[in-house]
C-alpha cells in the first residue's frame, strides 16, 4: 500500500426477531381471523371443553385459539452486508487526474425459525373421531 492508496471496509448487520402464533406461516393468519370472525360468533370454549373453529383455513380458526392454543414460533434473521473499496489516486501520473477505484459488495442472510407448536382438537375433528 502507498500513501495514495486507500482501502476501506464497511460492515452492517441488521438483526430482527419476531414472535408469531404457532398456526400459519406468519402473523397474517391471526390478523385475517380477527378481521373475518366477529367476536360474538366465536365462543372462547364450548361447554364440552373443545375449542372453537369453523374449519382448518387460517381465517376460520379463532384468534383466541391461535394465540393461546397453537404454541408460538420465533423467527430470527441476520442480514449482513460487507462493502470493500480500494481506491488509488492517479495524480502522480498526470496532474489533475482523479482516482480509480474498485468496489466489492457481499450480502449474506441467515434465517432461523424455532417452532414451539401445540395441537388442539376442534369440534369437527372430535365428531370424526367419535364415528
Amino acid at each position: 500500500m502507498t500513501k495514495t492508496t486507500l482501502l476501506s471496509l464497511n460492515m452492517e448487520t441488521i438483526i430482527t426477531k419476531r414472535n408469531s402464533p404457532g398456526y400459519g406461516d406468519n402473523n397474517n393468519a391471526l390478523w385475517s381471523a380477527q378481521a373475518n370472525l366477529p367476536a360474538t360468533i366465536v365462543p372462547v370454549k364450548y361447554s364440552n371443553g373443545t375449542l372453537p373453529s369453523f374449519g382448518r383455513n387460517s381465517d376460520e380458526v379463532s384468534p383466541y385459539v391461535q394465540l393461546n392454543y397453537t404454541g408460538y414460533k420465533i423467527s430470527e434473521t441476520q442480514a449482513t452486508r460487507m462493502k470493500a473499496r480500494l481506491s488509488q489516486k492517479l495524480d502522480f501520473i498526470t496532474k489533475g487526474l482523479q482516482e480509480a477505484y474498485s468496489r466489492l459488495t457481499i450480502p449474506a442472510t441467515l434465517t432461523s425459525i424455532v417452532p414451539r407448536l401445540r395441537t388442539y382438537i376442534t369440534p369437527q375433528e372430535e365428531s370424526r373421531m367419535e364415528h
